[in-house]
């Protein structure tokens, strides 16, 4: 896949919450995940394990199901950006809502890496 077809389908799985799915068929197995800060734990993790155990660990802080949302990616050459948001409960009866700007390269035909801004 070339990287318009990479972000064309990360958008559609991230649209029917399908993250796991992304995971496993666009992710390389030794991808970076860089955060803007360590409020949500480590600011950088690498392999396609730990990226998998950070998503685990984001979608723990919601009490019930979470409303998630994704624009239409901007491709530049091996690199795309999309704005994302979600909106949930949190275990506190308080709504935890956010939004940011996750931008991904790819290398071979799958995401390498992926930085969130928010």
């Amino acid at each position: 896949m070339n990287t318009q077809e990479i972000a064309k389908l990360l958008v559609e799985l991230c649209r029917e919450g399908k993250y796991e799915e992304a995971h496993d068929t666009l992710y390389d197995s030794n991808v970076l995940s860089v955060e803007m800060d360590e409020s949500m734990g480590q600011r950088e993790v690498r392999g396609i394990d730990e990226v998998k155990k950070k998503g685990a660990s984001w979608a723990q802080m919601f009490a019930g199901p979470a409303t998630t949302w994704c624009d239409d990616a901007i491709v530049s050459g091996n690199s795309f950006a999309c704005r994302m948001g979600f909106s949930g409960p949190g275990h506190d009866g308080n709504i935890i809502a956010g939004e940011e700007i996750a931008v991904y390269i790819t290398k071979d035909g799958k995401i390498i890496e992926e930085r969130f801004y928010w």
